[in-house]
């Protein structure tokens, strides 16, 4: 009988300390999780900030531009925040532009793409050229209906 008391209160006590040890494991996990997930979530919104600002810019909507320059200055605090040394100067080359209509501002655009890339741990981070970046987000139709991309060749 007491063989068997022994037995139950091992397999209780093993029970508590393995559920005590997967709650810690857990927590620390989505802590993790969650200081990896906020940049990725700021370089995000900072691009999305950019884009439509850049669109009620064109579209002369006054208010959608307050809009966005709020969600642009909230992208840069949280990047500011979160982000690697590298990547926050980035930023703030390319946020100093006041619109993206110049090669300068473009290539500063890109070049913040790219070093967020490269040091937020991007699959191939260093694999991506400027070039396809600038396709990617900077590239536009011409009237013929090719694609044309609006981006200095020199970069």
């Amino acid at each position: 009988m007491q063989v068997t008391v022994l037995i139950a209160l091992i397999a209780f006590v093993s029970g508590v300390v393995a559920a005590w040890v997967q709650h810690r494991f857990s927590r620390q996990l989505e802590s993790v999780k969650t200081l990896t997930q906020s940049p990725n979530e700021a370089y995000v919104s900072l691009i999305k900030a950019i884009s439509s600002l850049s669109i009620a810019r064109r579209a002369a909507d006054r208010e959608r531009e307050t809009e966005f320059l709020i969600m642009l200055i909230e992208s840069k605090a949280r990047i500011i925040m979160y982000g690697d040394p590298p990547v926050i100067n980035s930023v703030a080359r390319a946020t100093s532009y006041a619109s993206l209509s110049s090669p300068d501002a473009a290539q500063a655009f890109v070049e913040m793409i790219i070093a967020k890339r490269r040091h937020g741990g991007a699959p191939g981070g260093d694999h991506v050229s400027p070039e396809a970046v600038a396709r990617l987000l900077l590239g536009r139709e011409d009237k013929s209906g090719k694609e044309a991309i609006w981006f200095p060749a020199h970069v």
